[in-house]
């Protein structure tokens, strides 16, 4: 269940996703801790982050850092509970939704240097 959260797009050529914009400190400390679990066509965003941890989590995620413009710097799949990560120098923006595989992932199809587009 979690927090109410503002609800954005994210888009990269022809393909949109649904996105829950994480706008203020406590939310982005929040993120999906807690849920049991989290829609796998969903997307979590989180500004102003260039690292994070699964500590405390129910289910593993796929997890994506951005640049300021929107830039792929990194790309983690099926990251576990238990686990930390840097999105490296010039991460501005986390990524994040529920682990699936292959075509199924929500990033399926994004690349490390493809510029995304957050819309509200």
């Amino acid at each position: 269940m979690g927090i109410p959260l503002k609800e954005y797009k994210l888009q990269f050529g022809d393909r949109e996703w649904q996105c829950d914009y994480t706008a203020t400190f406590f939310e982005r400390g929040i993120g999906l801790l807690g849920r049991k679990s989290y829609p796998h066509n969903r997307i979590m965003v989180i500004p102003k982050c260039g690292s994070v941890h699964t500590w405390f989590m129910r289910f593993p995620i796929d997890i994506v850092f951005l640049d300021k413009c929107g830039k792929v710097l990194r790309i983690e799949y099926n990251v576990a509970p238990w686990r930390m990560l840097f999105g490296g120098r010039g991460a501005a923006t986390t990524l994040e939704a529920a682990a699936s595989s292959g075509a199924e992932s929500a990033f399926a199809g994004i690349r490390v240097g493809d510029t995304l587009t957050l819309v509200k």
